[in-house]
């Protein structure tokens, strides 16, 4: 179809000469097969070229954010997109002939344009959450490079991710330029990074203990609860299986000689015993991986909430940045964590008011301070303490407890956690009471 368009030999030579030259400045950052159709494109509808550029938030489906998907009219239909486009098409100046067979070729580019082509009449659907391959025109990580013919300065390319994970890896990073180049696009466009880190990781599955160790430096700073730091967590547990299991164990167990690198631990450990979905060999790769790290992370994880109690007087003073360390330990060992509680109370170092109050669930408001983010549930409480005996140590402070009060947006200090156990254990005992 594209050649029906080349029909004498000069056009041939334009087509190709650009072809060629413009594919210098790219080599292997983009699809060949994406990059000479988008140059037929610039040779014979130039207009279409440009159209693209303007219209490349829906066509990448960036435009698909959900507060637009809230506060916009009913989704149109492919019959609709389809119209919108022909009209498109006219004023950048294609021949109404050959609407058909551009918008075909814009169905081979872009996910978007398959059901648009067809013009069915049925509502869009959200091609945002469809999966893209690595260097397409469509993938929001390449779709720049096409039209800027060659790798955007806020751009990486996936050479320069390679050398600098061989670098990491061979332990020249400190003198080798693209490894800088990783980590100074990482400070500008940290997700931007992490997604060309996984593709790697993931089209080329190979033991990388260096680029973990990297990752994890990262994590250290990253904001908490960020999507970054998500990111993160989720690339180090496929970085985690390809190791063999004794060097698997050894590179976690060193990052866990902090906070944050003990809570990267836990959360990867948590991903790949939670995998059940997909291909029969990797579900098995990613829990076997998870087995093998489980007993090391539980006695991680018992070693510093150990060194917690001895270091505060109550749970509720100890760092923000410990206050992960109490999930995982729960998720990995439930009858482990409910016994180290019990001993704490019976050695006095911590009270039992103060364990139930600090297993509270918070979250971080906008403004970085802890927040409620629960009002009527006490499950976990339920299985980590005997609360009918905390309801009878504390009998004095239930009985005044303000069961008017309201805890909803309120600030989770540790007063504010103390009042909402003792409100919770007085209504707790009028239920039961009946």
């Amino acid at each position: 179809m594209l050649s029906k368009r080349l029909r004498t030999p000069r056009s041939l030579k334009r087509y190709f000469g650009q072809l060629d030259a413009l594919l210098q400045g790219l080599g292997q950052e983009v699809d060949f097969s994406d990059y000479a159709t988008l140059t037929w494109l610039r040779t014979v509808e130039p207009g279409v070229y440009t159209l693209l550029q303007t219209h490349r938030a829906e066509l990448i489906g960036e435009d698909r954010d959900p507060i637009r998907r809230i506060t916009m009219a009913a989704e149109p239909t492919f019959n609709e997109l389809r119209q919108t486009w022909l009209g498109r098409l006219e004023q950048a100046g294609v021949a109404e002939a050959d609407h058909d067979d551009v918008l075909y070729v814009l169905s081979r580019l872009f996910p978007y344009f398959r059901d648009v082509y067809r013009g069915q009449e049925k509502q869009a659907k959200d091609h945002s959450l469809e999966t893209i391959e690595d260097q397409r025109l469509a993938h929001q990580d390449y779709f720049d490079r096409y039209f800027a013919v060659g790798v955007p300065v806020d751009d990486i390319a996936d050479t320069t991710v390679q050398k600098a994970v061989d670098a990491l890896e061979s332990g020249s990073a400190e003198r080798d330029p693209s490894a800088w180049r990783l980590l100074i696009v990482f400070e500008q466009e940290p997700e931007l990074v992490i997604r060309k880190l996984r593709s790697l990781a993931e089209h080329d599955p190979a033991p990388r203990p260096q680029l973990l160790r990297w990752l994890a430096d990262r994590y250290e700073h990253a904001p908490n609860q960020s999507s970054t730091r998500a990111r993160i967590e989720g690339l180090a547990a496929i970085l985690a299986v390809p190791m063999v299991s004794e060097e698997r164990i050894a590179v976690f167990k060193e990052l866990a000689a902090t906070v944050a690198g003990l809570n990267l631990f836990g959360e990867a450990q948590r991903l790949l015993e939670g995998v059940s979905i997909g291909p029969s060999s990797e579900i098995e790769a990613r829990n076997a991986a998870a087995a093998s790290l489980k007993p090391d992370l539980i006695d991680c994880l018992r070693s510093r909430l150990v060194s917690l109690a001895n270091a505060f007087e109550s749970p509720l003073d100890a760092p923000e940045e410990t206050a992960d360390l109490r999930w995982w330990w729960r998720l990995a060992d439930p009858d482990g964590f409910k016994a180290f509680l019990a001993d704490q109370v019976v050695r006095h170092r911590w009270t039992l008011l103060d364990e139930i109050a600090w297993m509270v669930p918070r979250g971080i408001g906008s403004d970085g301070k802890r927040y409620f983010t629960r009002f009527d549930s006490f499950e976990v409480h339920e299985g980590l303490f005997d609360l009918d005996l905390a309801t009878t140590l504390y009998a004095a402070e239930v009985d005044t407890a303000d069961l008017s009060r309201r805890f909803m947006y309120l600030e989770a200090t540790a007063d504010n956690r103390r009042d909402y156990v003792l409100t919770f254990l007085r209504q707790r005992r009028a239920q039961d009471r009946g």
